[in-house]
């Protein structure tokens, strides 16, 4: 009797650990950008500086708060994905972001990972709002291949159903069809 309790138990505490575990990933997944600081707790890598340039509706470069004379950071924002800057609606996209992250405004990046080309891949905040989402709000890119959080992803739906942006073309191409298209 003591066996079947004892194993109840253990089963019991492991399916407790595993859901704790799934709620502060989510929580850490869901994330907004309201008081983002450099030196956050949450154990989220932060990363706030200037914005020295906007290449595309999806990547910018950032000089980091106090690393004077060094290197911009190249930044890939996540799970979104513009239109090619010589792709029809790429410059509209470029020009959001530089509109919303102007050269020489602070931003914080939540950053998750770095991808193959060695681009830093996170969440641009800047002011409160993840500019990510506003990017997908008004309809300058589209989820990252249809992989996005929830939120994200009810974005680009909103602004299909409303002709935001790039969505008012009923031609307008998915950047990763383009790419291929172009090899």
């Amino acid at each position: 009797m003591q066996r079947i309790s004892f194993s109840f138990a253990m089963a019991t505490v492991i399916l407790l650990m595993a859901c704790c575990y799934g709620i502060a990933m989510a929580a850490r997944n869901n994330r907004n950008c309201d008081n983002i600081r450099a030196d956050d707790e949450n154990g989220e890598s932060v990363i706030c500086g200037r914005v020295t340039f906007v290449n595309d509706g999806d990547t910018l470069r950032l000089s980091p708060d106090g690393r004077r004379n060094s290197a911009s950071l190249r930044i890939r924002l996540l799970e979104i994905d513009a239109p090619e800057l010589n792709q029809r609606h790429g410059a509209e996209a470029r020009d959001a972001l530089r509109y919303m992250a102007p050269t020489g405004s602070r931003v914080c990046i939540l950053i998750d990972n770095e991808d193959i080309y060695g681009r830093l891949l996170g969440r641009v905040c800047r002011g409160g709002a993840d500019l990510n989402l506003r990017l997908l709000e008004d309809g300058h890119v589209w989820c990252y291949r249809g992989r996005c959080r929830s939120a994200y992803r009810t974005a680009e739906l909103q602004a299909r159903s409303s002709r935001h942006g790039l969505w008012s073309d009923p031609t307008a191409q998915a950047p990763w069809l383009f790419r291929k298209q172009k090899g």
